[in-house]
This record gives structure tokens, sequence and C-alpha cells, in this order.
């Protein structure tokens, strides 16, 4: 696997600020600064993991794990003016090669979820030129995927709405030599990231 070197961003939780809301507003800074990247380079050369991350409790824990394959690239992002606003509540640790003896990897993907039953019948209805109600005949046993996955609540930079990002972690006990590509979540989009 091509050397990457990552950097540790902990979140100083404290009776005043849950980890949850801090957990959102630095991804929330690393997402623009990701779009950003996107913008000038064509691509995102930085990506995240959360090490601790933890399905039976529904958390993405309290370390987002910067990945990149340029120290500037890492350093670009931790310098950023606004994350540097959240210097008070998060920790950020030394840039670090990874270890080679790393033998298991992990991605982290985005999932998107249907919206409730009132929403999905706004949209077919708009979709297909047909009223509110007869959309709601055809989604009368509609019933939502539960979401029990570990998510963030981000803003829409392009309708303002807040959402949910819901993360799922896939692990692999061998690396495939696949290139790596994070999206402007920083979620891996294709390869692996090591794990330790």
């Amino acid at each position: 696997m091509v050397a990457l070197f990552y950097q540790d961003l902990k979140l100083l939780h404290d009776q005043d600020v849950s980890s949850n809301f801090l957990m959102s507003k630095v991804m929330s800074v690393l997402h623009l600064k990701f779009c950003s990247l996107a913008y000038e380079n064509g691509h995102v050369d930085v990506g995240i993991a959360f090490p601790g991350y933890d399905s039976l409790s529904v958390s993405l824990g309290n370390i987002i794990r910067l990945f990149s394959w340029k120290r500037d690239s890492l350093e670009s992002v931790s310098m950023d003016r606004d994350l540097r606003k959240f210097y008070d509540y998060i920790k950020v640790n030394d840039i670090k090669e990874t270890p080679y003896n790393c033998c298991n990897y992990v991605k982290y993907q985005r999932i998107q979820f249907n919206g409730n039953r009132g929403h999905q019948i706004r949209r077919y209805a708009k979709r297909h030129n047909i009223s509110e109600y007869d959309a709601s005949q055809l989604y009368k046993s509609y019933k939502p995927a539960k979401a029990e996955l570990p998510y963030v609540i981000l803003n829409s930079n392009s309708n303002g709405h807040r959402f949910r990002l819901y993360v799922k972690e896939i692990q692999y006990s061998n690396y495939t030599d696949e290139n790596i590509i994070f999206n402007n979540y920083g979620l891996t989009v294709g390869g692996v990231l090591p794990t330790f």
C-alpha cells in the first residue's frame, strides 16, 4: 500500500458542548474544505476515518482521523481558519506516517435512506404530475427503512436544508490494490484505508 500520512482530530467534549454537536460542526467545516479542494484540484486528496466508530452504540466516536498522501494537504486542512475556531474543543495531533504493519482495512460510505412517507408522496406526485391524494394511494403500505447507523447533521450548501449524513463502516481483512478515492465528505468512494 502507498504510504499515507494521517492526523487525528480528537473532540474534547464537555458538559456545555456534546460530542455529537461538536462532530457535526467539525464535519461541516471539513466538508466545506473538501469541496474547496475538489473545486481547486479536481479531486479531494484528504479523506477521513472514525477510529471510534461503534455501530452498536450508533456513534462515530470522538476522533476524526484525516488521511492523505501529502503532508501539505493535511496541514492545509488542520490549519484552516474555520477549523481553528474550534481549537478550544479539539486537539489536533501531529501528522504521522501510517504504520507499515497494518493488517486490517476499512472504508466509510455514505448511506442514504428514503425520506418519510409524506416526503415520498409529494416527490412522487410532483415527478409524475399527479395529485398528492393519488400518490398517497400508491404509498399506503410504505414504511421507510429504519436508520440505525451513526450520522452527523450537516447543512446543505445547495439548498440550506439540514440533513443527516449516515456513515457505514465496512471492514476488510486484506487489501486489494485499488486507488483510494474520497468524496466531498472525505468518505471513501474507492479503495480502503488502514485501521490501527
